[in-house]
């Protein structure tokens, strides 16, 4: 059984990294259809973006990239961070490792870094997407695991981002989903509580 909940974000600004393909991007059509504006931030995906998708060429590997991506958008409501890689068996060479957890993880700290003074004028929020991965890891996924592991700790990474935020929380709601069905009801589940920042005095992880 699947639970449907109407959102408005009519006025509000998005920035979604990875938001070219895949999960992604389905966030980002999910947004803009209950009316934000929205960029969808990454490499070009395999299918073109529609109209209402404002693409945003971006490699979150490049801090200077990123803060001077953020930064020209003026102001901002919510960041998503979805940008990520998986790269079976090949984890287990280093330098592979490094490349994953570069995206993954230390990626999203850069956005979560460049988008907090817009977020802060706006008492907006951040949203990072984790994995089930984060809990248990996966035998061909060290590197995937371990970033998302990361990732999945909000309480470490908001300590140091969300410092001096407000830190009050509001009721939200979380989604199972299968990353290879992407954000559909086919691949998600029940939608569940959880709870989420306002101000975005912390961040929470889906």
């Amino acid at each position: 059984m699947y639970t449907v909940i109407s959102f408005n974000f009519s006025g509000k600004r998005v920035l979604i990294t990875g938001g070219t393909s895949g999960i992604g991007r389905s966030i980002g059509e999910a947004f803009a259809a209950a009316g934000a504006q929205v960029w969808a931030a990454g490499l070009p995906g395999p299918e073109p973006l529609p109209a209402r998708l404002q693409p945003l060429a971006l490699d979150v590997t490049d801090a200077a990239a990123v803060t001077a991506a953020v930064s020209a958008l003026g102001e901002l409501d919510v960041l998503v961070n979805a940008a990520g890689v998986i790269r079976r068996d090949a984890e287990f060479e280093p330098e592979v490792f490094s490349q994953v957890l570069d995206i993954n993880l230390t990626g999203t700290m850069r956005a979560c870094v460049a988008a907090r003074p817009l977020l802060a004028k706006r008492g907006g929020a951040i949203v990072n997407i984790a994995s089930m991965l984060s809990y248990f890891g996966g035998a061909r996924v060290p590197a995937y695991s371990a970033s998302k592991g990361g990732v999945a700790v909000d309480e470490v990474l908001g300590a140091g981002v969300g410092g001096g935020w407000d830190s009050g929380e509001r009721g939200g709601a979380g989604l199972d989903c299968d990353a290879a069905n992407g954000v559909t009801a086919a691949g998600c589940g029940e939608i569940r509580p959880v709870a989420v920042a306002d101000g975005a005095g912390t961040m929470g992880s889906a």
